[in-house]
This record gives C-alpha cells, structure tokens and sequence, in this order.
C-alpha cells in the first residue's frame, strides 16, 4: 500500500498504528489502523475510517484480514474523492434530491461496488452515452443557463477521464449528479439527456444484462428519446 498522495498525509501517533488524515485545514475524513491480533493464526487489523459511504459520512470500524487493507484503502480515497467531486451538488437541495433519485434507482448490490470499476464494455456504453451529451448540449445553450452547461461539460469530461479508474459506485454517483443537474435545467433536458427509456437501457447495461448493445452497434442512449 502505497501511502503518497495528494488527497492525504501520514500523521504520527502514538495511539495508533497508522492514521492518515484528508489534506484540510480541518480534516473530516480518515483511515485509522488501531490495533493488530492473530485470529486462527491470521494477521487481522482493525480499522476505523471515515466516510463509511457514498452516503453516510459516520465512522465505519471493523476487523479486516490483510489482505484487504489495501483495498480498504483504495475505497476510502474513492470516497474522498467522490465527496471532493459532489459537494457542489450538495449545495443545491433541488440537484441533490433529483441526483438521489437518480443513484437510488441504480440500486447498485454488487459487492464490490465501493472499489471495482465497470467491464471495458460497459464503460464503453456509458463513455457514448456522455460523449453525446457532451457534443449535443450546447444547442441548448442560452444567456441564462450558459454557466450550467459549461459547469456540465466539465463534470462529463471529469468522469469520462475517470471512466476506468474509479469505482462503479464513483461512476454512478458522479453520473447521477449529471442528470441532476440536467433535470433542474429544465423538462426539455431531462427527456433528451436522461429520459426514463435511456435510463433504464443504461441501467440494464452496466449490470451486465444488454452486453449486445456494443457488440450489435446499437446508438442506444446516444439519441433522444
């Protein structure tokens, strides 16, 4: 586990074995490792971190192997980073509540959610379904909402760019936050860039259910519905 990064800084203590604070003026976020003990002859730690999740910021501490420290790590920089990405959106009740609504309906259950990215095919179909946003929103730029899209097209070319390196659950939420703020735009963006159909086409590709969309050359989520 490599422990240099931009996001964090090693602290010394003597209350732990590790503790690794976000780089802040006043640090919220963490990843403790407490205490050490064999169990059945393996190596365990307990851990303290905190965010827990994408949706709760509360403290989640247990006993892990190992082995799975390093992926405990990597999901605990995913969450600062995903927290870091969406606190704009937090700040607008309206992009919030429709961007929940958005993630929740998602329902993202695989286990590994927190940490494992998506297949090469289904970043695919996520990648042209943000390139066409990406390349048609401007056709509906007007004096008044000009400043949202071009905030928009910087959050689309952000997680293009972060397709194959961050979680799915990363992934999700950023994309929900997308079509939120796409909805408070207006009815007329929602249908065209996050209409029910394409939403539920999206969502049965990135579980894995409609592979063929690629392979078949489907233009799925690339047109308005």
């Amino acid at each position: 586990m490599t422990l240099k990064g931009k996001q964090f800084e090693v602290i010394d203590t003597e209350n732990f074995l590790l503790k690794v604070v976000e780089k802040d003026d006043e640090p919220t976020f963490y990843f403790n490792i407490e205490e050490y003990r064999l169990t059945n002859g393996s190596p365990q730690f307990l851990m303290s971190r905190k965010p827990k999740s994408d949706t709760s910021q509360v403290e989640y501490r247990t006993w892990v192997p190992v082995s799975q420290l390093e992926t405990q790590f990597e999901t605990w920089l995913n969450l600062m980073t995903q927290y870091e990405t969406t606190h704009s959106f937090y700040d607008d009740p309206i992009v919030k509540a429709f961007s929940d609504e958005y993630f929740t309906d998602f329902e993202m259950v695989d286990e590994d959610a927190d940490f494992a990215p998506f297949t090469t095919k289904q970043i695919s179909i996520l990648d042209k379904h943000l390139e066409y946003i990406e390349e048609n929103i401007d056709s509906y730029k007007s004096e008044e909402n000009e400043k949202v899209i071009e905030d928009v097209k910087h959050d689309i070319s952000s997680l293009r760019k972060n397709l194959t390196s961050k979680s799915k659950i990363f992934v999700i939420r950023s994309l929900s936050n997308i079509w939120g703020k796409l909805t408070k735009l207006g009815a007329k963006f929602m249908t065209d860039f996050a209409s029910e159909t394409n939403r539920e086409l999206l969502k049965r590709s990135v579980k894995g259910v409609i592979d063929f969309a690629i392979e078949t050359g489907s233009n799925f989520l690339t047109s308005q519905a």
